[in-house]
């Protein structure tokens, strides 16, 4: 599971990161992604973190995260990992609003915004597939993560590059 405090600790660390260079497609994750143009990848990663690209201001940036999950806990995971991220955020002093689920691309994504007590804006989406739990984030330091083209347009553009099998309703409920 991807834990609430290195989701808070690779949010609040994005805001003092500066950016080199930026791939589109994680072949080992099944997914793509389009970044906007001339933001930069930032080196070295956060722990847990897949990608994190920041525009060349610094003042926007978007970060991935995937975990892979066993089938057992697919049903629930991408839910324990929204509710999870926004505890850890109220409890930092975040307000949580815009909360809805959404489809991309075939992806079922529970997206909120994150706002900060400093200003920064974060739009998280968090959604699972096969075997993989994926958050997707975007903050801006400076207005709306939510309405900001560069960062909605890229969240939206996600993709899995194969669509995985269906886990079986006998696995996915399994208890231990």
């Amino acid at each position: 599971m991807i834990r609430p405090c290195t989701l808070i600790f690779t949010i609040l660390s994005a805001v003092c990161q500066f950016a080199l260079a930026k791939p589109t497609s994680f072949q080992e994750h099944n997914f793509s992604i389009q970044l906007p143009e001339g933001w930069k990848a930032v080196e070295p990663l956060p722990p847990q973190t897949t990608a994190f690209v920041r525009s060349p201001d610094g003042s926007k940036g978007i970060i991935i995260m995937t975990l892979k999950v066993s089938p057992e806990k697919m049903a629930t995971a991408s839910q324990v990992a929204s509710n999870e991220a926004k505890e850890a955020a109220i409890k930092a002093g975040c307000k949580i609003d815009n909360e809805k689920d959404i489809t991309v691309n075939g992806v079922i994504f529970r997206t909120y915004t994150i706002r900060m007590t400093n200003g920064v804006s974060v739009v998280s989406y968090t959604g699972s597939a096969g075997t993989t739990c994926y958050a997707v984030q975007g903050f801006n330091n400076v207005a709306d993560a939510g309405s900001d083209p560069d960062i909605s347009a890229s969240l939206k553009s996600f993709n899995l590059l194969v669509t995985p099998p269906k886990i079986p309703a006998e696995t996915k409920t399994h208890k231990n």
